[in-house]
């Protein structure tokens, strides 16, 4: 057998297949290491919004648990998530609702949490590689309900025009007869714009506190003086930016499933003839030239609610149990009564006093002050109106207007309402809403949060 040697071109071949081959075996480890790679970072994405979805799961549990009581506060750790049982959250509400928080700030919390308002923070994790794959949020958010402590809530702006607006109260601890404008019966706007307060004459009568946006200038407040405007408080003259956060009005939502208003078989209501109506959903209802008694209860309508030289009673309501309309649209009161039967005071003010001067004595004498203080049995929040609007994600503007000498006794409240008192109207309440508007009408403030406590 001849043995045959190798030449150059030989070995050169043999390099080259043998080049080729290693970088198909790295190409090859590669290949293997990408895919490793993006299985892990797959998994790694998967891990990550599974607990984003827990974390953000548990802060709408809060949130319901807060729709529920105002005052619910936990500090949960290590709870399942309900349908994915490998992941844990922990859940911490510190609730300062009723302003008794302490300490205030709670341990761990970098902020303090003004009154009315709650710091809600949630964690979710894998319950075997804890911190490993975590998601945490954290809120704080205003509560609120249509109660309120003022008069009137402009958040955007407030503008009396020949008109009065007395936030008669009575201070806590105070003794019998001390019935007169006080704090507590506030005018209020967010505003720090120039006229976010504007007052206007010929003949406006304004008994009441002042507040604009924190750290407002004066300027927010229009002439309060002469010409045509008289204004008075308790101390007199008060008039401050808010300190130290803006006043706050909540959404609204129906007090259950709105569906059956909203479909194209939704109850339109065309009242013309006596009638009453128990709590139920509607699509709208205009009530005309008539009487509409409704009982107690929580009523939704989708649209409109159109009252038109009629009266509307709510003969078994109380302050205890009310009669709550939700809506959806706008509330529109023309020349008609509005639960006038249940309004406060035992006779129409037909004499009410222009003037207050504080004095013990200085009541006006058509009005019970204990009746006006507590309020157990009747007055204005016997029937309370919350403007719902279209829903999330917009929030649909919505219009409250009563005019042409309308009498009207209720508390309204919606984060978007703008209330129009016109023409003659009169009105026992409070209102809590984006504008306020009054020309030619007069308001006697209804204190629509916690009721001071009787005179001894």
């Amino acid at each position: 057998m001849v043995s045959k040697k190798r030449g150059p071109l030989g070995f050169a071949v043999v390099a080259l297949v043998l080049v080729i081959a290693f970088m198909f075996v790295l190409m090859t480890a590669g290949t293997t290491d990408s895919v490793n790679l993006g299985l892990r970072n797959t998994t790694r994405g998967t891990l990550e919004r599974r607990t984003n979805y827990g974390a953000y799961g548990a802060m709408q549990l809060a949130l319901d648990e807060l729709n529920t009581s105002y005052v619910y506060s936990c500090d949960v750790h290590g709870a399942s998530v309900p349908g994915d049982p490998e992941l844990v959250y922990d859940l911490r509400i510190c609730n300062n609702y009723n302003n008794d928080l302490a300490p205030n700030p709670p341990a761990g919390v970098t902020s303090a949490i003004p009154k009315g308002m709650v710091y809600i923070e949630a964690k979710c994790d894998l319950r075997d590689y804890i911190g490993q794959y975590t998601t945490k949020v954290y809120s704080k958010a205003a509560l609120g309900s249509y109660t309120s402590n003022t008069t009137i809530i402009g958040t955007d702006q407030v503008t009396i025009t020949n008109s009065t607006i007395d936030g008669y109260s009575v201070p806590v601890n105070a003794g019998a007869g001390s019935l007169k404008p006080y704090l507590s019966g506030a005018i209020v706007t967010n505003s720090v714009q120039a006229g976010g307060i504007t007052l206007a004459g010929p003949n406006t009568v304004i008994k009441s506190g002042l507040f604009w946006g924190p750290k407002g200038p004066a300027s927010v407040l229009s002439n309060p003086g002469p010409p045509g405007v008289t204004w008075t408080s308790t101390p007199p003259g008060w008039a401050a930016p808010q300190d130290p956060t803006p006043s706050r009005v909540p959404r609204f939502r129906p007090p259950r499933d709105p569906s059956d208003a909203l479909s194209p078989a939704g109850v339109v209501k065309n009242i013309t003839s006596p009638d009453s109506l128990t709590p139920a959903n509607f699509k709208s209802i205009s009530v005309t030239g008539t009487t509409l008694s409704l009982a107690k209860g929580e009523y939704f309508i989708a649209g409109n609610l159109t009252v038109t030289n009629a009266e509307v009673k709510c003969p078994d309501a109380t302050g205890s149990q009310p009669c709550d309309i939700y809506v959806g649209g706008n509330v529109t009161i023309t020349n008609s009564k509005v639960n006038w039967d249940n309004r406060l005071g035992s006779s129409d003010p037909a004499v009410y006093p222009t003037m207050m001067t504080g004095a013990p004595g200085d009541v006006p004498l058509v009005l019970d002050p204990t009746q006006l203080a507590t309020q157990a049995l009747l007055g204005p929040r016997t029937l309370r109106i919350f403007f719902v609007g279209s829903g999330a994600p917009r929030y649909k503007d919505c219009t409250f207007i009563a005019q042409n000498n309308s009498k009207i006794s209720l508390v309204a409240a919606g984060k978007a309402m703008k209330v129009e008192l016109l023409s003659g109207t009169e009105a026992w309440g409070g209102f809590k809403g984006s504008r306020f508007l009054a020309t030619n009408a007069i308001l006697h403030y209804h204190r629509t949060g916690k009721p001071a406590p009787p005179p001894p």
